[in-house]
């Protein structure tokens, strides 16, 4: 890019070289000779097709999730986790065996024991991951297995159906009773006949803020 003097200024591209206003200052630079017609038929690209359809997939899949858990979790302080829940995104995408490369999908990854593992190491913001939770139960009844309390009295388990391709969420919230024999807190099943894999999100809170959040499976 360089700049130019001359008695009139003009913007516009004359052969290679593209002539424009850069912040009150005239500059001229030559074409890249990249193009749109390029991006999309050219087989030097295909790897950047590829690597971008995924990453717009992965990014729309966490901002889907994310917007659904924001109303439960209030402040979590973290500027970066909108880059943060994508990479984990990204994470889980890798784990589909059933697409190529460039067609790989979060549904698909989700159905991978890994996948969970992911989901339940992430730490949003300020907020405690869970550690030692467990599932109890069968189709119909189940319950949450929760180590001995330390530091909450109201337990909120978020239930999620995601739609991968429209790209919206069903979400049933409940607060479980703290009155628990042996740190099992039995809650509803929604979603029964569900053939996408269910999320579900645990939170444990104090009277006034929450002391620990996450995914749990």
């Amino acid at each position: 890019m360089a700049k130019y003097k001359g008695l009139v200024e003009f913007s516009g591209a004359i052969g290679d070289l593209v002539f424009y206003n850069l912040n009150g200052t005239p500059v001229v630079r030559r074409k890249s000779g990249f193009s749109k017609e390029a991006y999309q038929s050219n087989p030097n690209y295909q790897k950047v097709r590829e690597n971008s359809s995924e990453f717009g997939h992965c990014s729309k899949v966490g901002k889907m999730i994310r917007l659904a858990l924001e109303p439960y979790l209030e402040n979590y302080d973290d500027k970066y986790l909108y880059q943060k829940f994508a990479k984990v995104m990204t994470q889980i995408k890798d784990l589909d065996t059933q697409q190529p490369k460039g067609q790989r999908r979060v549904q698909n990854g989700l159905q991978h024991k890994e996948a969970y593992s992911l989901l339940q190491s992430f730490q949003f913001g300020k907020y405690a991951c869970l550690e030692n939770i467990q599932f109890e139960g069968s189709f119909f009844t189940k319950a949450i297995q929760i180590p001995a309390k330390n530091n909450f009295e109201i337990i909120q388990l978020l239930t999620l159906k995601p739609d991968f391709d429209n790209l919206n969420i069903e979400l049933e919230q409940q607060t479980l009773s703290i009155q628990a024999k042996k740190n099992q807190y039995e809650f509803d099943v929604h979603f029964q006949d569900s053939e996408i894999p269910l999320l579900y999100f645990l939170i444990l809170k104090t009277k006034t803020e929450i002391s620990q959040a996450g995914f749990i499976s």
